[in-house]
């Protein structure tokens, strides 16, 4: 289907049966126990590299069989010797399994070792790796010869997936693909946001005016309307059953949410949740910036590294997210009158548009998180290293730990603001809700929901924490 770009995962995590399964786990399994044994200062396959590789071989694998395929269809286009069902077919051809991926794993492995038997019932049939241009890049042809071999016992195998495998290990190998380039929280991240940026043209979000006055004026207006609603509430009703009827007359649920029922909300407190969500990310947006701008003086030795990059793409996504949102409130929340307001084509689009880098963010950041969380002890033996550069340990682990925080909350308001405007439960969401829902989306609109209501107004006018109006406890 269009723009399911996470089918590149599904695909390669697929398989038709627990046969296919099986052997491609012990295959995976028998390949890393050969990278351990090789390990050494050069190769530098690590436990943790190694999981990481693997993540990010499958969208690497991908690429090169969408680019294997494109280039055999614009061959038999300009031959002339195809006809138009032949390309179709060609455009619509589909992997399911981990082969490419462990056919990478093959073609390290074999260089890795002085010959290669790939046939395993005849092994006094070996190649000899050889080394070009001062061992920089070593060639071995018993990948290539597994690739047909397979291919002709078993003739419903994906001969392009395999090959774009095989290609992939090479690059792999002769260090065309650098973990500290192609690790899954710079790749994933960068390839998103090349697709928003060339196909969908989601990105660079046009400028929109400031909501600075009328800010103020929706301000002005639900302080009074909100002073209105404390005098015509009672504060301690009559009874229990008689407050529940009071409370749902005056605030009806709001069901915008697919499957979720909303808190009752009017109109006026929704467009101050929404102008005083956009200040706290603007608040995140200052915190990004800043622990970006601390990242490249901390992080100086490194700048090519994974520390720097997987910042300043989760940084493109939050900033591009926040002037989308200041977009819709004008088009929605911030419009000054009517007639002002966008149509609702235009609302719709910056909703998805709105959507869509929400999710670039989120998936951006936790694998940044995760990333961190796995690598922390080698940055800190690197950053030992340094001690004694313009970077001292104390502020290298600083610098760390801050941008963690930063991107915890942030991650927390934008669970909130996805909520808010149903861009969590959305229906184009995809698998997005099933892999991020429990983890991170539920818990992150909860504690989004625990920052907002921190300022919640008080009869006095002023905003004191876990005070003003509540429900009734009980209370549907």
């Amino acid at each position: 289907q269009t723009y399911e770009l996470w089918r590149s995962f599904t695909g390669a995590l697929a398989h038709f049966e627990l046969l296919h399964l099986g052997f491609n786990m012990m295959s995976l399994y028998s390949l890393g126990l050969a990278l351990e044994q090789n390990y050494n200062d050069t190769t530098g396959y690590t436990s943790i590299a190694f999981w990481l590789y693997n993540v990010s071989l499958i969208p690497l694998t991908t690429m090169i069989l969408m680019a294997i395929i494109w280039i055999r269809i614009q061959y038999k286009s300009k031959s002339g010797n195809s006809t138009a069902q032949q390309l179709s077919a060609l455009r619509d051809t589909s992997t399911v399994g981990y082969s490419g991926v462990l056919f990478a794993w093959m073609v390290v492995v074999s260089l890795e070792q002085p010959q290669t038997c790939p046939i395993p019932f005849l092994p006094n049939l070996c190649f000899t790796t050889y080394s070009f241009w001062k061992g920089h890049f070593k060639f071995n042809v018993g990948p290539i010869v597994q690739l047909f071999f397979c291919q002709f016992i078993m003739p419903r195998v994906s001969f392009m997936g395999h090959l774009a495998g095989i290609l992939a290990g090479f690059a792999l190998h002769w260090n065309f693909l650098p973990l500290e380039i192609v690790q899954p929280c710079i790749l994933v991240p960068l390839l998103f946001g090349v697709h928003l940026w060339k196909v969908r043209h989601l990105v660079p979000v046009p400028p929109s005016s400031p909501i600075v006055q009328i800010v103020q004026q929706i301000n002005s207006t639900n302080d009074t309307t909100d002073q209105e609603d404390e005098e015509a509430a009672p504060l301690v009703p009559s009874s229990p059953a008689r407050a529940t009827a009071s409370r749902r007359q005056q605030h009806p649920i709001n069901t915008n949410i697919t499957g979720r029922r909303a808190m009752p909300t009017s109109s006026s407190t929704q467009r101050t949740r929404d102008v005083g969500l956009h200040r706290y990310l603007l608040h995140c947006r200052g915190g990004m910036l800043l622990t970006t701008l601390i990242g490249l003086w901390t992080f100086e030795t490194l700048w090519l590294g994974s520390l720097l990059w997987s910042q300043i793409l989760c940084s493109a996504f939050f900033m591009a997210g926040v002037s989308s949102h200041q977009r819709f409130l004008n088009l929605t929340t911030c419009a000054s009158s009517p007639s002002s307001r966008g149509t609702p084509a235009e609302i719709s689009y910056e909703r998805q548009r709105l959507g869509t880098l929400w999710r670039g963010y989120i998936i951006s950041s936790v694998l940044l998180l995760l990333t961190d969380s796995m690598t922390l002890g080698g940055w800190w033996s690197v950053f030992r290293g340094l001690g004694t550069s313009s970077c001292p340990l104390w502020m290298a682990t600083g610098a760390l730990v801050v941008r963690m925080v930063v991107h915890m909350i942030s991650i927390c308001l934008v669970c909130k603001n996805m909520a808010d405007n149903s861009e969590i439960y959305a229906a184009g969401a995809g698998i997005f809700n099933n892999v991020f829902s429990y983890t991170v989306l539920d818990n992150g609109r909860i504690v989004g929901n625990a920052i907002r209501k921190s300022n919640t107004n008080i009869p006095n006018g002023g905003r004191v924490p876990f005070e003003g109006r509540g429900n009734i406890l009980g209370s549907t």
